[in-house]
């Protein structure tokens, strides 16, 4: 027989729903670290390259340093790219945990669902809020931060042939 909590709740709905904020809640904590994590990594790469470019434009013949800090930027940026990986691989853990949790415990609960649902441009309807994703599909921001990634390599790239040609 299971036993009642003083709100009325058996303990295994009391633990279904503490797992479940805790899914949220490390599901928001780890977006924003990802996003800390992209923000300073931006930035580094930007005050890379910009050194780079110096290094490029300088009066003083300095071929080699470009070059090899085009090396490090690629190796860099490679490095986030799997630190990235391993953050949204988390990510998407704690977000399909909270929905298991909604569909085989919380229900009518179905917040993440349903943001499943906008993401893709669906019209959701409750009860009580009726909404429709406003922007049309895209990719997912997992794949666009890649993107940024990629861009990144295409810059040091460049600035390495640049360097090795003058």
């Amino acid at each position: 027989m299971n036993a009642k909590t003083p709100e009325g709740n058996s303990a295994a709905e009391d633990n279904i729903r503490v797992g479940y904020q805790m899914a949220i809640q490390l599901w928001t904590s780890e977006s924003n670290v990802i996003w800390a994590k992209f923000g300073g990594m931006a930035t580094a790469h930007t005050i890379l390259l910009g050194t780079i470019g110096l290094g490029l434009t300088a009066s003083t013949p300095m071929k080699f340093v470009p070059a090899l800090l085009s090396c490090v930027g690629v190796v860099i940026c490679l490095a986030w790219a799997a630190i990235t990986r391993r953050s949204f691989n988390y990510l998407n853990y704690c977000i399909r945990y909270a929905r298991s949790l909604e569909r085989d415990g919380l229900s009518p609960v179905s917040l993440v669902q349903s943001g499943r649902h906008a993401a893709k441009g669906r019209e959701l309807a409750s009860p009580s809020i009726r909404f429709r994703g406003r922007c049309p599909p895209t990719p997912k921001v997992e794949v666009m931060v890649y993107w940024v990634v990629a861009a990144f390599i295409v810059a040091y790239g460049a600035t390495f042939i640049q360097s090795v040609m003058k």
